[in-house]
C-alpha cells in the first residue's frame, strides 16, 4: 500500500498535479493525504481579534477545509471506476516543516505537486514552494508542469553526471520503481567517465545507453527531450547545487514533462 501525499493550494495547476497521481496510480492500492498549508499572515489581526480564543482555529479552517472537501467530491464524481481513499490534512507550520512532518507521521512514499512553468530564476520556474520541496523535503517529489495531460508513461530519461554519486539504498530505490512500472529507460551520461552508468543499466535490463561530451548539462537535456519521446525524467538532487544545473539556461524546455526527483542524502 502506497501513501502518497498530494499538495493542493486550490489552484488549477494543483489539481492538475493531483489528477495525475491519481491516474498514474490507478492500478495500485494507494492511501492518498490530501494537504493544504494555510498562510496564517494572510489572516488580518481583526479577523482573529473579532473571533473567540477557542473559536480562533476553525475561523481559519472553516474555508480551506470546505475548498477539500469540494475537491474531494470533483476526483470522486470523475474517477468513479475506483475507490478513492482521501485523507485531509490542513496545517500552518511553516511549508516545508509541515510537509516533512507529514511525512514522517504518515510513513509518504512519495509527495505530488505542481509546478508553473515560466521561464527565468528557479524559483519563478517551480514558484517559491516547489523549488523548497526539492531542497528540503527529502522524499521522492513528482513535479507535474502546468497544463500537463496525464498519458501512459513508457519512457524515462535518467540523465547522470561526474557529481552523481548513488547510495545503495536510492539506487535500488530508483530500480525499483523504474522496474515496477516496466519502464524503457534512456540513461544519459553527460560529461562523465565513471562507472555509474554501467552499474545502473546492469539492473535495468530494459535500457538505452548515450554518452554526451562537451556539452552543458542543460543544453543537452533539452536537446534529448526535443528529439526523442519522453514521458518523464529522473533527476538526483544532492549537494551539487540541483536546482542551479538543471536551469541557468533554457528551463522552459526541461519542465515540458513531469519530474520526478529523487534524493541521494
Amino acid at each position: 500500500m502506497k501513501n502518497i501525499l498530494l499538495l493542493t493550494d486550490f489552484s488549477d495547476n494543483a489539481f492538475n498535479a493531483i489528477r495525475y497521481a491519481v491516474q498514474f496510480f490507478k492500478s495500485e492500492s494507494c492511501n492518498f493525504y490530501l494537504m493544504h498549508v494555510c498562510k496564517v499572515k494572510s489572516f488580518i489581526s481583526d479577523d482573529l481579534m473579532l473571533s473567540s480564543q477557542d473559536s480562533i482555529y476553525d475561523s481559519i479552517i472553516v474555508e480551506p477545509k470546505d475548498k477539500l472537501s469540494q475537491l474531494i467530491k470533483e476526483l470522486k464524481e470523475e474517477f468513479t471506476n475506483r475507490e478513492l481513499r482521501i485523507e485531509t490534512i490542513i496545517d500552518f507550520d511553516l511549508f516545508t516543516d509541515a510537509i516533512n512532518q507529514v511525512i514522517s507521521t504518515k510513513d509518504i512514499d512519495l509527495v505530488v505537486m505542481g509546478s508553473n512553468g515560466i521561464t527565468g530564476a528557479s524559483e519563478i520556474i517551480f514558484g517559491s514552494n516547489t523549488a523548497n520541496v526539492i531542497r528540503k523535503v527529502k522524499c521522492k517529489t513528482l513535479i507535474i508542469p502546468e497544463g500537463y495531460r496525464f498519458k501512459s508513461v513508457k519512457e524515462v530519461l535518467f540523465p547522470i553526471t561526474s557529481d552523481d554519486d548513488l547510495t545503495e539504498s536510492t539506487l535500488e530505490d530508483i530500480v525499483t520503481f523504474i522496474n515496477s512500472y516496466k519502464l524503457h529507460t534512456h540513461i544519459l551520461q553527460l560529461n562523465s567517465h565513471n562507472n555509474l552508468a554501467e552499474t545502473i543499466m546492469s539492473k535495468l535490463p530494459d535500457s538505452d545507453f548515450k554518452t554526451i561530451n562537451d556539452v552543458p548539462f542543460e543544453h543537452a537535456i533539452s536537446s534529448y527531450l526535443q528529439t526523442n519521446t519522453i514521458d518523464l525524467t529522473l533527476f538526483l538532487e544532492h549537494s551539487k547545487t540541483f536546482l542551479e544545473r538543471i536551469f541557468k539556461a533554457s528551463p522552459a524546455k526541461n519542465i515540458a514533462n513531469p519530474l520526478l526527483i529523487f534524493h541521494t542524502y
